[in-house]
């Protein structure tokens, strides 16, 4: 995905002043936090757990964990009963970090004692259409025709080479539209 996206940015930036086109944007919001776990095997060992202790840990810390469930009879419908953690527990990368891990030992290990924590931002949602990954990269015509708009940026992308497994598309009202005020979009797939 972070290759999409950086194709997304290179190809923004090469039509940002094509003449007569206006609010370009890319379709991917990489604003959601990710928490990216990296375990140390040997680490892992040296206090008899497996990666499945750790997350295990990890997922209650965030999502909490069912403990039971309510039935309610006259609905015929049960509900899970969630037992959260402390919001705390996951506020910052030191948090995180500083989860305790409690090994068939007994005594207490901390998650930065057997894994690196890294905080990054990915994208709120994925775009697909069959399967493939998309980004797109969108603008509107303003005031200009849109077959010389997308002719000049047609232009533009050539001197983008693209990596293996991935291609270009051209669409939106681009297909269909002669007159201004149209929104074109360029979509980048991973194939």
């Amino acid at each position: 995905m972070d290759k999409l996206f950086e194709i997304a940015k290179e190809i923004q930036d090469e039509i940002k002043d094509v003449e007569g086109l206006g609010n370009l944007d890319i379709s991917v919001d990489f604003s959601r936090p990710e928490i990216h776990i990296f375990l140390d095997r040997e680490k892992l060992n040296d206090f008899s757990l497996t990666a499945r202790d750790l997350s295990d840990v990890v997922r209650t810390s965030v999502d909490g964990l069912v403990s039971t469930q309510f039935t309610d009879k006259e609905r015929n419908v049960d509900y899970d009963i969630r037992v959260l953690a402390d919001p705390l527990i996951i506020s910052s990368k030191e948090a995180i970090e500083n989860i305790p891990i409690y090994p068939s030992s007994g005594v207490e290990v901390k998650l930065k004692e057997v894994a690196n924590v890294e905080i990054s931002e990915g994208p709120v949602q994925i775009d697909r259409e069959d399967q493939v990954r998309l980004v797109g990269v969108t603008g509107d015509a303003v005031g200009k025709n849109v077959g010389k708009i997308t002719d000049e940026i047609k232009k533009r992308l050539k001197a983008i080479t693209m990596p293996v497994g991935y291609y270009l598309e051209y669409g939106g009202e681009e297909e269909s539209a002669k007159e201004s005020n149209a929104q074109l979009v360029i979509v980048i797939a991973l194939a």
